[in-house]
């Protein structure tokens, strides 16, 4: 599929019940941006919202991270919450 070169934010995104739950955690800046970081790498492969490096290997946490360029433990803490709030499967 082709790469998507823009995603849109609503401008009231840091209103929204999840950001603002985020926003209390212990480290939110570094969960927001690897929420946008992921959203980024969605769109840029364009794989119907799955994070697949290729059509047959999908993304590991240990992958994440290092794209991402933060601590294996960070990424994993931050697809914790995205699953627990329900933000991503």
């Amino acid at each position: 599929m082709s790469e998507i070169k823009w995603i849109k934010i609503t401008t009231d995104i840091f209103d929204d019940e999840k950001i603002c739950l985020i926003d209390a955690l212990p480290d939110p800046d570094a969960i927001l941006v690897i929420w946008f970081k992921i959203l980024t790498l969605a769109g840029k492969h364009n794989s119907n919202g799955l994070l697949m490096m290729t059509d047959k290997v999908h993304y590991t946490d240990e992958m994440l991270a290092t794209i991402f360029r933060r601590p294996l433990n960070t990424v994993r803490m931050a697809i914790g919450v995205f699953e627990q709030f329900g933000m991503i499967e």
